[in-house]
């Protein structure tokens, strides 16, 4: 027994073929849009019940799509027990490059594994939304360094003068990685206009 999606790919198919060009059109586009939630759906149940390796494979796969039901099944895979499944997605997120990546990445924040964490900072760094001036001033007292490193990084990517402060106090750490951090971040900081 052939599949709605299926018996409706048939009947598109032979449009293909008609003499109106708007209907070739019309089915052609229709039968990406098919293939497209076909392909959503094979995914979706690779990363659900797969071996790690097709996880992987399903999450970038899913990231590359741009479809709404892929980003919510990426965003899910976030619970995944597994740190490179979550690390993964949050490298998916983050190719997202645009504010609906924002909400998922500060919740990877909270993250027990610290690999995941430190991936998701560097990838709202890389939004350089200045709303994110806050979150990132919170995690330099974050008790990881790499955490630490990736927030500093992220103010001087943001470059909101608001940070200096704080920069300022963290040429005085212990940490030399910090120290060196914080004055470049200093540096790229867009000074107000006198």
């Amino acid at each position: 027994m052939a599949s709605i999606w299926e018996e409706i790919a048939t009947a598109l198919a032979a449009l293909l073929k008609d003499g109106d060009e708007g209907v070739r059109q019309a089915a052609a586009g229709a039968l990406e849009r098919i293939e497209v939630l076909v392909i959503v759906d094979q995914l979706i149940a690779s990363l659900r019940s797969g071996e790690k390796l097709a996880k992987l494979r399903a999450l970038y796969a899913l990231g590359a799509l741009r479809n709404e039901k892929a980003r919510a099944s990426i965003v899910a895979a976030l619970k995944f027990p597994d740190s490179d499944i979550k690390a993964a997605a949050v490298r998916t997120i983050a190719s997202w490059r645009n504010e609906r990546a924002i909400g998922p990445l500060l919740e990877a924040l909270d993250d027990s594994d610290l690999d995941v964490r430190v991936l998701a900072v560097e990838a709202l760094g890389e939004l350089r939304d200045r709303r994110l001036v806050d979150v990132m001033l919170s995690l330099l007292g974050d008790r990881e360094d790499e955490v630490r490193e990736k927030a500093i990084e992220a103010l001087g990517k943001i470059g909101d003068i608001k940070a200096k402060d704080s920069l300022f106090s963290l040429l005085q750490d212990s940490n030399p990685a910090i120290r060196a951090r914080a004055a470049a971040a200093l540096g790229e900081l867009e000074l107000p206009s006198e």
